[in-house]
């Protein structure tokens, strides 16, 4: 559907670090893949699927791509996995009023990354 996300890559530079740490405060399976010169850990989800990718030209941003995860029922389930993972949380659970609440981490490679719920 226009509009929704349909995948999203997020350059890391330790792709068994990065895989780990999404694993960990997801708590989800990731599964690994070759392709190339890249390794991708793959993503696969209801709403949208994308990878980690490690390679040329893969390079970790703070300013770059900036994706808001679904954080659940409540933020603070995932934000308590962060920092015990080795990320760093930017910006706690911020309430939107009416479009729900927010929260801002970065992930084991650098990258910046948001969460978003309804409540």
């Amino acid at each position: 559907m226009i509009g929704q996300v349909h995948w999203f890559d997020i350059p890391v530079i330790d792709i068994d670090r990065a895989k780990l740490f999404y694993e960990s405060i997801f708590q989800i399976d990731i599964s690994l893949i070759e392709a190339g010169e890249y390794k991708m850990a793959i993503f696969q989800t209801e709403k949208a699927t994308g990878s980690l990718v490690a390679g040329p030209g893969q390079t970790p941003s703070k300013i770059g791509f900036f994706p808001y995860f679904d954080g659940g029922e409540d933020l603070n389930n995932i934000l308590s996995r962060v920092e015990a993972a080795g990320g760093k949380i930017e910006i706690k659970k911020t309430d939107l009023g009416d479009h729900g609440f927010y929260a801002v981490f970065h992930d084991t490679e650098g990258n910046r990354l948001g969460l978003h719920s309804s409540k």
